[in-house]
């Protein structure tokens, strides 16, 4: 059963589970953002960082970034599209992705995800902390933020769904890795970086769990990974082709308690189903 499997190795693949159909129109639309250079987000200057900029994450990030003032692309380049710096960043956000990409809604709000959501946690009561639309470009920078392993700090109790808008078939596309049992079984050495306690090598993880400990969770586009990221994991970088996700963070309490911006979602989606109005309500409803 697909619940067990979750609850045992803390993730589960549900292969080809939403139409190509409906995948093929949001990549539309979020090509159409892309080529049109709307509604994107800010993005990292990755090639110029030094070492330990590149472990930086938090408030330590915010520091780095005070610091250094090309540590963003600036806003100037980022107007004149991806294509003058794509070979300088890993990625890229849509932002605010429920008002411009409305087609994701039903399926962050899909009844079978829901329920093993619901079931994983133990809660009827479960929310959306936080839903991301995230371009990465294949290029050559070094690995970056979640291109390490690491366990997110978000929230005591967390569940993401991945929902892959690209076919990940190798290595090289860029697929999501997950370490099966590690949020109970916690590797016994502390993370190699000072700036980051939640994050271990590719050398550490191997070490402890094994080369066979690790899932390389290739998969068609329109396929969902449901993985509680307490457990470690890590996206590794596409180097063949341009790859998109959509995330949502399943959640029973609000995100760092709360402290971000919240993201916004449109009234009309709950004119004829108001109960959800209450899994989406950590949003600003417009």
């Amino acid at each position: 059963m697909s619940i067990e499997k979750l609850k045992e190795e803390g993730y589960l693949l549900l292969s080809n589970f939403f139409p190509e159909t409906i995948i093929n129109r949001i990549n539309a639309k979020v090509n159409k953002l892309f080529d049109n250079n709307e509604c994107l987000g800010p993005a990292v200057n990755v090639a110029d960082l030094s070492n330990d900029e590149l472990l930086s994450y938090g408030e330590t990030r915010q520091e780095s970034i005070k610091k250094n003032p090309n540590f963003m692309i600036d806003e100037e380049t980022i107007k004149k599209g991806d294509k003058g710096y794509r070979n300088f960043t890993n990625a890229q956000n849509i932002q605010e992705p429920l008002l411009n990409v409305p087609e994701i809604f039903n399926l962050l709000v899909n009844d079978k995800v829901l329920n093993l959501v619901s079931d994983y946690l133990g809660s009827k009561e479960i929310k959306i902390g936080y839903v991301k639309i995230r371009r990465y470009f294949a290029n050559e920078t070094p690995d970056f933020d979640t291109n390490n392993f690491h366990r997110d700090d978000n929230s005591q109790d967390l569940v993401k769904a991945i929902i892959y808008l690209s076919d990940i078939k190798t290595i090289d596309d860029g697929v999501f890795c997950y370490v099966p049992k590690s949020k109970t079984n916690v590797i016994d050495e502390p993370s190699y970086s000072d700036l980051h306690p939640f994050i271990r090598s590719n050398e550490q993880i191997y070490r402890y769990y094994g080369a066979d400990g690790v899932e390389n969770i290739f998969a068609s586009k329109g396929s969902v990974v449901i993985a509680d990221t307490l457990g470690f994991h890590k996206g590794t970088k596409t180097k063949t082709k341009d790859r998109t996700a959509l995330y949502v963070n399943y959640v029973l309490e609000e995100e760092y308690g709360g402290s971000g911006a919240r993201q916004k979602v449109s009234k009309k989606h709950f004119k004829d189903k108001p109960k959800l109005n209450k899994i989406f309500e950590y949003f600003d409803l417009v």
